[in-house]
C-alpha cells in the first residue's frame, strides 16, 4: 500500500536490471484470460498485508513496515479481519504462506484472527528450503509449530499442496475464503532448477533475474494446480480469484519498466503493481476488459466482505461507533 496516489510515471526503467527477457508463465496467461485486469493497483508489502487484512488505510494499521514481532506490529487486537468476518457468516476461512501481521503474541497468529487454519511463516525473507531465517525456523501449522515439515520440500510445493488438500476436504454446503499469500518472489533469491532451465535458450546471463523468472513459473505451475484442484472439486464455476503483488519488484532482480523505482520507494516502480480478478464467477461480458481507475487494498477487503456476505444472504452495517456488524 504506497502512500502516494499521485502519478508519476517517469519512464525510467530499474537500473542494473537486463530488459527484453520474456516470462515464461503459460498458467499464468491462462487464467488471465477469463479476466477483469485492474492496471492502477497501488500497494508496498507489509502494509498492504495488514490493510487487506483490517480494511484500513495503513497509516491507521501498519505504516513502515516493521518486523512483526515487535510489540504491537501489525493488525492491532482491536481490529476486525476479513476472515472474523467471512467466517461470522459461514465460510470455512484459511491462510497459507507469509503473514507478516502480527506475531508478538499467540493472539496475533492467523487462528486466532478469524482463520479455520493456517499454514505458513510469520516474518519474512526466510529460505524457501528449510524455512529459517537467522537460524531460527519460522514455520507454523495453525496453533503451533509445523513439527517435521520444515526442511522438507521447497515452499511452494509445501503451500500448494497444502492447498489442493484443502480444496479437497472442503464441504462444498458452505463457502470457502483462502488466504494464499506465496512466498515468491521474495528473497532469498532460490528455486529448483528445473525452472530457471526454461530460460536456457535465452541465455539469461545475470543471475538474480533468472533466479526471479525461474520463481515466476514456480508460481504460474502453483496456480495452475490450485485451479485444477477447484474444478475437480466442481467449485471453479463459483470461484472469484483476485490476484495481486504486494509492492513493485526489488531493485537487484526486477524490471519495474516503464516506471521508475522499485521496491522501498514512491515511485510507481515501487507501489503500482499486477493485480487481476478471475475464475468462473466472472461474467461474460467482463471477460479480457481492462479497469483503470484508481484502487487501494483496503477498498478490495471492505467491498469483498460486503459481496461475499451478501451472496450468503447477510447484509453488514455499521454500528453507531463505525463497527461492521451483520444482519441475516
Amino acid at each position: 500500500c504506497g502512500p502516494s496516489f499521485s502519478r508519476r510515471r517517469l519512464l525510467a526503467a530499474t537500473p542494473n536490471i537486463p530488459s527484453g527477457f520474456p516470462i515464461c508463465a503459460p498458467t499464468l496467461v491462462w487464467v488471465l484470460t477469463p479476466t477483469l485486469l485492474l492496471s492502477d493497483a497501488y500497494k508496498f508489502c507489509s502494509p498492504t498485508r495488514s490493510s487487506i487484512m483490517s480494511g484500513r488505510l495503513p497509516l491507521h494499521v501498519n505504516q513502515e513496515n516493521h518486523p512483526p514481532e515487535y510489540p504491537g506490529g501489525g493488525v492491532p487486537l482491536g481490529m476486525t479481519t476479513i476472515a472474523n468476518h467471512l467466517s461470522s457468516v459461514g465460510y470455512s476461512t484459511h491462510q497459507v504462506g507469509k503473514w507478516h501481521c502480527g506475531m508478538s503474541g499467540e493472539d496475533r497468529l492467523p487462528i486466532n484472527r478469524g482463520f479455520n487454519s493456517s499454514l505458513g511463516y510469520l516474518s519474512g525473507a526466510e529460505d524457501h528450503y528449510d524455512q529459517t531465517r537467522d537460524g531460527h525456523v519460522d514455520f507454523w501449522k495453525s496453533t503451533g509449530p509445523a513439527y517435521g515439515m520444515n526442511g522438507s520440500a521447497y515452499s511452494t510445493y509445501l503451500y500448494t499442496t497444502e492447498v489442493e488438500q484443502l480444496i479437497h476436504d472442503h464441504d462444498t454446503m458452505n463457502p470457502m475464503f483462502l488466504y494464499m499469500a506465496f512466498q515468491n518472489t521474495h528473497g532469498p533469491l532460490q528455486v529448483p532448477e528445473n525452472y530457471t532451465d526454461i530460460y536456457a535458450a535465452k541465455k539469461v546471463n545475470y543471475n538474480p533475474r533468472l533466479m526471479c523468472l525461474g520463481m515466476i513459473a514456480a508460481v504460474s505451475e502453483s496456480i495452475g494446480r490450485m485451479v485444477d484442484a477447484l474444478k475437480l472439486k466442481n467449485m471453479y464455476d463459483n470461484t472469484l480469484i483476485i490476484f495481486s503483488s504486494d509492492n513493485g519488484g526489488p531493485h537487484d532482480h526486477a524490471n519495474n519498466y516503464p516506471f521508475r523505482g522499485a521496491k522501498g520507494s514512491d515511485w510507481e516502480g515501487g507501489t503500482r503493481v499486477v493485480a487481476f480478478v478471475s475464475g468462473g464467477i466472472i461474467p461474460q461480458t467482463l471477460r479480457g476488459t481492462k479497469r483503470a481507475g484508481l484502487m487501494h487494498v483496503c477498498d478490495c477487503r471492505r467491498y469483498l466482505a460486503f459481496c461475499l456476505c451478501h451472496f450468503c444472504g447477510f447484509v453488514l452495517k455499521r454500528d453507531a461507533i463505525g463497527r461492521v456488524r451483520h444482519t441475516g
